[in-house]
């Protein structure tokens, strides 16, 4: 009975059965966000109203925008964006799975690390499951 008891405990500790809800998703975004709902985007004229994270790229790093973050505001390496974005609280994506992303505009630095900012940001949300509505430079 034993060695059942431990048999079971070791398959379900290796398969992620005792791990609550917020473990088992570090790696991506809380399962109760849902996939986006455009029908509440269909208003957003100005990203003053957007209400998910907006994303805005710079040249070296990511300046991440949310009304949960302290600030609402954070600029970190695009090697961080993933974790902060893992963090944010299922209430900063009302709208679901996706973000306002901004590229600077065109004299607004280093165009190169701009470019590979935004490439490795795109990769990023992919692997999340997120969809980036890309708006234009302000």
């Amino acid at each position: 009975m034993r060695t059942v008891f431990l048999t079971a405990f070791a398959m379900a500790s290796l398969t992620g059965g005792f791990l609550s809800p917020q473990r088992a998703t570090e790696e991506g975004l809380k399962a109760e966000i849902p996939s986006p709902d455009y029908s509440k985007l269909k208003d957003v004229r100005d990203a003053k109203d957007w209400r998910n994270p907006m994303v805005l790229i710079r040249a070296n790093v990511v300046e991440v925008r949310s009304r949960s973050l302290p600030g609402g505001k954070i600029r970190i390496s695009v090697g961080k964006l993933r974790r902060e974005l893992i963090n944010l609280p299922v209430s900063a994506w009302p709208y679901g799975r996706i973000v306002l992303a901004q590229d600077p505009g065109p004299s607004q630095g280093d165009d190169a690390a701009v470019r590979r900012t935004h490439d490795e940001t795109e990769r990023i949300l992919k692997a999340l499951k997120v969809e980036a509505d890309w708006w234009p430079p302000a």
